[in-house]
């Protein structure tokens, strides 16, 4: 009686299993991708952080047009970060990041990164 189910079960159970096989796929690129972007964001906001603080430094008292300023380029990053790494260490510590990011953003070990957080997380409570 199960013997005619038996060839469906089969085909079934395969089509199945490479659904289940495709899912995992598509979650662990989607992990890779958003863990990209992640660290992205990162550079990014400290990128804004100090254009802000350099707009908030300029005296704009006079009303004059702010001077034009040459666009980002896809792919720069915070100026300090290129020449210290441990200056955006510092900045993403205090946003409080955990220091396997810091390691891993940065290039930093994971032991520097622990003393950044150790050093500079009581500063950004």
């Amino acid at each position: 009686m199960f013997e005619q189910w038996l060839p469906f079960l089969a085909i079934a159970s395969g089509v199945l299993l490479l659904l289940v096989v495709s899912m995992a796929v598509v979650v662990f690129m989607l992990g890779k991708t958003v863990k990209k972007l992640s660290g992205r964001l990162m550079f990014l906001d400290v990128e804004v952080r100090q254009l802000r603080e350099q707009l908030q430094a300029e005296d704009w008292s006079d009303n004059t047009v702010a001077p034009q300023r040459h666009p980002v380029k896809h792919g720069d990053v915070h100026e300090a970060a290129v020449r210290s790494p441990y200056a955006l260490a510092i900045e993403l510590a205090h946003q409080g990041y955990g220091a396997e990011t810091l390691a891993s953003q940065c290039g930093i070990s994971r032991g520097e990164a622990d003393l950044i957080i150790s050093l500079y997380k009581s500063n950004a409570g």
